[in-house]
């Protein structure tokens, strides 16, 4: 007896299809372009009396782009390209750092890497990767209605070095 090609077609499914739901759990929002994404658009602030601005492209493929610029005595002191992805084991930021005239400080191919290590109340911090001696730490949070606050961690030499960037949304 020849067997009918929609016995075929069924079985196959059953064979090789996921059941469905199976894999599929709510996606955590810690892996996720959704912790961030409230940072798409433009904003503006200073630290003294540098100007600095940083600028979020809405999230797109599993990825948002940023730039962020910090003048000094009105004179570029540093640039950075700076991405969120979406990763299997969690959302990554990626930082390259450029300074005037786009000088690279890492090298060509390479990025300062953060993986998301605290996820509350829409504040994300961000560890670089590799990095048991400094301790470095990168973090967002919004702040009132139109605010945003970046903090920059580090351990230089043991001891503690915190630069905060407070912005407005342009």
């Amino acid at each position: 007896m020849r067997p009918q090609p929609l016995a075929v077609l069924a079985l196959a499914l059953a064979l090789f299809a996921p059941a469905a739901g199976a894999g599929e759990a709510a996606a955590d929002p810690g892996h996720t372009l959704e912790a961030v994404a409230w940072l798409a658009g433009s904003w503006q602030g200073a630290r003294g009396d540098d100007p600095l601005e940083e600028t979020w492209l809405a999230p797109a493929d599993g990825t948002m782009v940023g730039l962020f610029r910090w003048l000094k005595g009105g004179e570029v002191y540093l640039y950075e390209l700076l991405s969120f992805e979406e990763t299997a084991d969690g959302l990554v930021l990626k930082i390259k750092h450029f300074g005037p005239g786009l000088v690279g400080w890492e090298e060509k191919g390479e990025w300062a890497l953060f993986d998301l290590v605290e996820l509350a109340d829409g504040k994300a911090v961000f560890a670089e990767r590799g990095d048991e001696v400094e301790h470095t730490r990168v973090s967002y949070r919004p702040e009132g209605e139109r605010g945003m606050v970046g903090t920059f961690e580090e351990t230089r030499n043991g001891e503690p070095v915190v630069l905060t960037f407070r912005y407005e949304r342009k």
